[in-house]
């Protein structure tokens, strides 16, 4: 559980920021990083669905693909400088926050709601800092974010394992 969750949430990142970057250049490769990005989600949920069953993974799969719209939102809100188109969408992401720290927490009795809220605030964070790092122009910085993103939610990967485990020991 642990390999696979690391292993596609740190893909996750990598597909994630590379079709921002593709977003903000009106990039040809759009659509097909799209299409990967869809499958890290769907490698993504799979473990979910084996462990909670088909409606939390249906649920897991509509909050994720929502908060990587208020991604996307922001992206193009920082290519347009629609600074309001930002802001709506960093409130979007607020709001995920709320959403998948109530599935996590819900789902798994050793994660607290507030570390899941944390975790994806850096998480965020990391992301939008990133976007507009290479929206400026500054593409090392952009690509350290990027690493930075990798290795925390790498933690993010951890704590949902180790619970998911504890709650299910025969299983794993």
């Amino acid at each position: 559980m642990r390999v696979t969750l690391n292993k596609a949430l740190q893909q996750h990142v990598d597909l994630g920021l590379e079709v921002l970057r593709n977003l903000a250049d009106e990039d040809d490769n759009l659509e097909a990083s799209l299409e990967a990005l869809d499958e890290n989600t769907k490698a993504i949920a799979g473990p979910i669905g084996s462990v909670y069953g088909d409606d939390a993974e249906d649920a897991f799969l509509e909050i994720w693909r929502d908060h990587i719209g208020f991604f996307a939102d922001y992206t193009v809100g920082a290519r347009e400088d629609d600074d309001d188109m930002k802001e709506d969408a960093l409130d979007d992401l607020k709001d995920y926050q709320e959403d998948i720290a109530d599935f996590f927490s819900g789902a798994i009795p050793s994660v607290e709601r507030a570390t899941v809220i944390a975790g994806s605030g850096e998480h965020r964070d990391l992301f939008i800092d990133a976007i507009d790092a290479y929206e400026d122009g500054d593409y090392e910085e952009a690509y350290e974010l990027q690493r930075e993103a990798a290795a925390q939610i790498q933690g993010i990967a951890d704590l949902l394992a180790e619970g998911v485990v504890d709650q299910y020991p025969a299983k794993f």
